[in-house]
């Protein structure tokens, strides 16, 4: 199954389209995608869509994030994990791996739990994002995490 690690983003506040959170993973190991979630502070009907992508290279300008370990035994982490900041340029060669509409409302939000077996893999080296592909119609605050494993 791997080793698993977390990492998220709160009170992203943001009226562009871009990447809210990004894995790279090592020169050396793999990772899968076990869950994704994102929820908003939005109190009117707001819809949008909302992307897994794999990018050919990074987003540039992204904040550090922190790799947390799910089991405090488990070693640190070797995927690099950015969160979003206003001023970043989107990677290249964007590939979408699902993609959905959804009511960004408070309390509504959006959950990617794979069964199995269906997993997104990213190879060594591989970049994952969780992505707004168009600008919101407001300003949100967004929060959300993303869960992997190592060593699958």
């Amino acid at each position: 199954m791997g080793i698993l690690y977390t990492a998220n983003f709160n009170a992203s506040v943001t009226n562009t389209k871009n990447t809210l959170l990004q894995l790279t993973a090592s020169s050396s190991v793999p990772i899968r995608i076990t869950r994704v979630s994102l929820t908003s502070a939005l109190t009117a009907a707001t819809a949008q869509r909302v992307q897994l992508v794999r990018l050919g290279t990074g987003t540039t300008a992204m904040t550090a994030g922190t790799a947390v370990k799910l089991n405090l035994l488990s070693p640190t982490a070797s995927t690099t994990v950015g969160t979003w900041v206003s001023t970043q340029t989107e990677g290249s060669t964007v590939t979408v791996l699902l993609e959905r509409t959804l009511d960004l409302r408070a309390g509504a939000g959006f959950d990617y739990l794979p069964i199995p077996g269906s997993e997104i893999i990213v190879p060594v080296s591989g970049v994952f994002a969780l992505y707004l592909p168009v600008v919101l119609a407001g300003t949100s605050a967004l929060s959300g995490e993303v869960e992997w494993a190592e060593s699958i």
